[in-house]
């Protein structure tokens, strides 16, 4: 547990580190300065949940340029070898063990273990053919992701309103830009995920509250991982997001531990939507997963 607090303390302190040193209007967090997941070198996956913010993080502080990660043993089956000195980055797993407190048949909790990985930066010798991921048309693949969405959306400022289960949006050409665009539109989708109907978050009722600038924070790494999937650009934190810079400071000063919480909140948020592109129906038992 140790070297997971270790692991969390160290993505808090960039954050707060950033927020200390910069205008709240200008922060910049992990998330808005990447635009490609994480992957493992050796199966090409992506990396999810709260280790996509760890690897974004330790990828800007420490300069690497490509997101590509592998454990020391991935990268000497790739042909690698990670160089004497160099120094991990870790990520959390959550593994099924048995639950002598609990009574029945076989009982199980989830609990979290701490793996490490290494850019492909800090090894020789491995040529690896999944560093670059298959760039998309951002704006087509938007459009696809967005139309099996059923979601009610109407025209208005962005906002995501619980009561009318409706999401409101500007006109596209009222963005500067597309990226905006898309970017706020993720946003919206997110907090459209939290409905009691799909995963059942807890809103918040009072503007600037602590559950309710935990859920912006979830709302904007949900989009951030959205962008990232659908390969475009996150823009800088909006400036009407900025004013949760308070809140998100102040309970993650006191908790980091809440950060493993909002990115998982965040992941499934991103994983909802996505699922209504496939053929599968994923959302029944979404919010237990």
């Amino acid at each position: 547990m140790a070297a997971i607090d270790e692991a969390l303390q160290a993505v808090v302190d960039d954050l707060l580190g950033s927020v200390n040193s910069v205008d709240p209007s200008t922060w910049a967090p992990c998330w808005t300065q990447v635009d490609t997941l994480p992957h493992n070198a050796l199966t090409g996956n992506a990396y999810a949940g709260s280790n996509i913010i760890f690897l974004w993080s330790a990828q800007i502080r420490r300069g690497f340029a490509r997101p590509t990660w592998a454990t020391y043993r991935q990268w000497l089956q790739l042909g690698g070898q990670v160089r004497k000195g160099e120094k991990g980055t870790h990520g959390i797993k959550w593994v099924t063990v048995a639950d002598d407190k609990k009574a029945g048949d076989a009982p199980t909790k989830l609990v979290p273990t701490v793996f490490t990985v290494f850019n492909v930066a800090q090894q020789d010798g491995a040529l690896v053919e999944t560093d670059e991921p298959d760039l998309l048309e951002p704006i087509p693949e938007f459009e696809r992701w967005l139309q099996p969405i059923p979601v009610v959306v109407q025209r208005g400022n962005p906002a995501y309103w619980p009561g009318a289960d409706v999401v409101t949006m500007p006109d596209r050409g009222e963005f500067t830009d597309d990226v905006h665009w898309m970017a706020t539109f993720a946003h919206e989708l997110a907090h459209w995920t939290g409905a009691k109907a799909r995963l059942n978050r807890d809103l918040g009722t009072r503007f600037g509250d602590s559950t309710y600038a935990m859920e912006e924070l979830i709302a904007e790494m949900s989009a951030a991982f959205t962008c990232a999937r659908l390969g475009v650009h996150t823009p800088e934190l909006r400036e009407d997001h900025a004013k949760y810079l308070g809140h998100w400071v102040s309970v993650l000063r006191e908790q980091p531990r809440v950060l493993l919480t909002v990115a998982q909140a965040a992941e499934r948020a991103t994983s909802h939507l996505a699922a209504y592109s496939t053929e599968v129906d994923a959302h029944a038992d979404t919010a237990a997963a």
